[in-house]
């Protein structure tokens, strides 16, 4: 399919469903599970990269309250290993997969992350490319406009700039994305894992968050989801405790009771806690940092504060009060928060780009 003849019908796509087609693929449920354990940080030497280590909770313990102390311990300077500089941004993906590969198996964490998200960028190329193929069906019998809008005009013009963008850039990755087998890049959930384990901080927000995974591909991932599901909130709370202001959104989230249709994993592989909510809600202010934009409105506003942790018993609100001085000890502070409203294609960019900072958290 030619860029000019998906233009038009991915402009009207965007008009008639919010751009839909930049939405992130959601994800699968995963029971909540109770179990915790400490993970291995040594990098493993295989092809497909995945550690499962775990212990069972004391009986009677909420899963929630459980939080190994090791992983609130930060050290903000790169291992040494990841002092090599990452291959350039618009190189082809098959030309540095072997270089990749072997600093990640050997466990430099920023490669490991560079990797990942280049073979997730393949996978993401495919699902534009879908959707581009399902809106040109779509308007294939649109009916023309009845009257003429000036206004109307206006923003049409501004979504057809944005979806040449779009186009051009998945026609870039097309490119980029020449010469990989289809199983090194369904690896790349792999690869998030390993980057999440060494520390980097940008791949922890990632994995932890569940980004790795997507909805079309569940079954082929069901092992990969139940070691996610084990070490999803200890790794979020990593970066948290490493200084990251969207970590706290995140957990917030994760802990308070309320669900969003369209939650994230780590939602589901945390049990809600209004206690711990609370707390980290309330460092959350303290610091400045705002809540989470919602991501069912097409503004972006942010969310209210969860209803639920205002109406907390006595006995509750001692608990949170104890919590918020320990978080308050245990994550010292918290970086400035930025703005992420971006188009797709700059997004992603910015990832990519994310993967050579040198922002490590220490898992023990």
């Amino acid at each position: 399919m030619k860029k000019k003849d998906l233009l038009i019908p991915v402009a009207m796509l965007a008009l008639g469903a919010g751009i839909g087609f930049w939405t992130r693929d959601r994800q699968a449920p995963a029971a909540s599970a109770d179990a915790r354990g400490d993970l291995a940080t040594a990098a493993t030497r295989v092809e497909a990269p995945v550690a499962d280590a775990a212990t069972d909770a004391p009986a009677g313990e909420p899963a929630s309250t459980v939080k190994p102390a090791g992983f609130e311990m930060i050290a903000q300077v790169a291992p040494g290993f990841a002092a090599a500089p990452l291959p350039p941004l618009d190189a082809k993906i098959a030309d540095i997969y072997d270089a990749l590969k072997e600093r990640a198996q050997h466990g430099d964490g920023k490669a490991a992350c560079r990797l990942a998200i280049e073979l997730q960028q393949c996978v993401w190329r495919e699902a534009i490319i879908q959707d581009l193929d399902r809106a040109t069906r779509r308007m294939e019998n649109r009916p023309a406009p009845q009257t003429a809008d000036p206004r109307q005009a206006e923003w049409e013009s501004r979504m057809l700039d944005m979806a040449q963008r779009q186009v051009d850039y998945a026609s870039a990755l097309d490119a980029r994305c020449k010469g990989l087998s289809d199983a090194q890049v369904a690896a790349h959930v792999d690869w998030w894992r390993t980057a999440a384990l060494s520390g980097h901080v940008p791949s922890l927000l990632h994995y932890a968050k569940g980004d790795a995974f997507r909805l079309n591909a569940t079954l082929d991932n069901l092992e990969r989801l139940g070691t996610y599901r084990n070490d999803a909130e200890r790794l979020m709370r990593a970066a948290a405790a490493a200084g990251s202001p969207e970590a706290l959104q995140q957990l917030l989230l994760a802990y308070a009771p309320e669900r969003s249709p369209r939650g994230t994993l780590l939602q589901q592989a945390i049990t809600p806690d209004p206690v711990e909510a609370q707390a980290i809600l309330r460092l959350m202010q303290e610091r400045g940092i705002a809540l989470p934009r919602s991501e069912m409105g097409r503004r972006g506003e942010a969310i209210e504060p969860p209803a639920s942790l205002s109406r907390l018993d006595a006995a509750a609100q001692a608990r949170a009060d104890r919590r918020l001085a320990e978080l308050r000890s245990a994550w010292p502070q918290t970086d400035a928060a930025t703005d992420t409203r971006q188009p797709p294609w700059e997004q992603e960019d910015a990832r990519r780009k994310a993967c050579d900072q040198d922002r490590f958290a220490t898992l023990r």
